[in-house]
């Protein structure tokens, strides 16, 4: 996934509701770490402007966790 496509992603998230989320899972989300970083700094960011929460989960086999 390209960082343009994660950051629709996140703006998707962000557009309807009153609390946005993601979910990173499919094989290991772990070997993208820095989009991972990138998603989240970005979804904090977005949860100050709109005042939304923001809740994210992972599946993860726990292999690159440290």
């Amino acid at each position: 996934m390209s960082y343009d496509t994660l950051k629709a992603a996140c703006d998707l998230a962000f557009s309807i509701g009153t609390s946005a989320g993601l979910c990173f899972f499919g094989g290991e989300p772990l070997l993208e770490r820095e989009k991972i970083l990138f998603a989240l700094d970005y979804c904090e960011e977005m949860s100050c402007k709109t005042g939304k929460t923001f809740a994210c989960k992972m599946t993860t086999n726990g292999t690159l966790l440290d």
